[in-house]
């Protein structure tokens, strides 16, 4: 009976905090959003369908297969500018390729996947079979797939699998059977044409293990240095992966920093801070919240991104310094009094229970 006492509290109790702290997607750092793979949209396609030249008309596309939908929607009206000259000229020298694409069922606009060669036709043949289990909540199948394929040597399903990784949550990616290739990571890490897989590339770095990665994640660091932006979140976030207790230091530094010029860097740090109380052991969680409970006490302003991270998470370890801080007035703007109170609220139903 007193479980249920406590699970209902709890429940009420995040509730109220769910609806009222900001949304945050769990895969993504303040400020960065991983755009949507071939895996997302196919979960919300009314149409899956493979396509390449027509025999009778190069300049028409004719269906190859159809993976979902009915065979006879969508006609060859919609479809014969889906594929660029370059992939027709492509397809045309390779009678046996073809390029997936989906449709969107909400505006029924086509959106090219994939190109279908040798290489890559079984690994989605893979996918669409799982495809339907990964719908119905299979998340960490889904992720473990893709993390298989990390060191694939074809570079388009090297691409697939960190898209597809830089959408699982941290406390997923921590969990999965990982082997990154730090060499492979680091090379080109800068190059323009990388800059979207930079996030997840910096997390696998803190994953991997590996002196180079270790090197590299503390560079970012070293004399002041600040990563801009989202990136400074996965960087802090990797640093303390590979560096443990070690790697905490130099990331409340930053945050310190950040919070005294005011610079939207400081979301993203306390952010990897949150995350690490979440998911890391538990010696690493201890000294990370009681490292952030300092932090704060020194720099306030920090106060209403430490309610809003650790909130999210339900993470309660705040309460004491901001009641401190709470009752001794550090709060006056009515946002800030709001999202502090939201916190104080939450905490007092659920850590007086679960704490005995």
């Amino acid at each position: 009976m007193m479980r249920q006492f406590r699970a209902g509290i709890a429940i009420v109790a995040l509730g109220v905090w769910s609806v009222l702290a900001s949304p945050v997607g769990a895969c993504a750092f303040h400020g960065y959003l991983p755009p949507e793979t071939a895996v997302d949209r196919m979960f919300s396609a009314d149409r899956v369908v493979s396509l390449r030249p027509s025999r009778s008309d190069p300049l028409r596309n004719e269906v190859v297969q159809v993976f979902r939908g009915a065979a006879g929607a969508g006609g060859a009206a919609d479809m014969s500018d889906l594929i660029d000259t370059q992939t027709r000229l492509r397809l045309t020298a390779n009678p046996g390729h073809s390029v997936l694409f989906a449709r969107s069922a909400e505006d029924g606009t086509w959106q090219q996947l994939i190109y279908l060669d040798e290489s890559v036709q079984p690994v989605m043949a893979q996918v669409l079979a799982r495809l339907d289990d990964w719908i119905m909540d299979g998340d960490e199948d889904r992720f473990q797939f893709f993390a298989d394929l990390l060191n694939h040597p074809h570079p388009d399903i090297q691409a697939l699998a960190l898209a597809e990784l830089d959408r699982a949550p941290y406390s997923i990616l921590d969990a999965l059977q990982l082997s990154p290739d730090a060499e492979w990571l680091l090379q080109d890490f800068w190059a323009a044409e990388n800059a979207t897989h930079v996030p997840i590339k910096t997390l696998l770095l803190g994953l991997s293990g590996a002196d180079a990665a270790r090197i590299f994640l503390r560079g970012q660091f070293e004399d002041g240095g600040l990563p801009g932006g989202a990136l400074a979140g996965a960087f802090a976030v990797a640093l303390i992966e590979i560096d443990g207790q070690a790697g905490l230091a130099p990331v409340i530094e930053a945050a310190r920093r950040a919070g005294q010029m005011g610079t939207p860097e400081s979301v993203a740090l306390i952010e990897a801070l949150a995350i690490h109380a979440e998911t890391g052991g538990r010696e690493l969680q201890r000294n990370v919240r009681f490292q952030v409970s300092a932090l704060i006490e020194a720099e306030p302003q920090l106060a209403p991104t430490v309610v809003r991270q650790f909130g999210i998470r339900s993470d309660w370890s705040q309460k004491a310094v901001i009641e401190r801080l709470n009752r001794a007035g550090v709060f006056t703007d009515p946002a800030v009094r709001f999202d502090i109170d939201q916190y104080l609220r939450a905490a007092a139903q659920i850590d007086p229970l679960f704490s005995q």
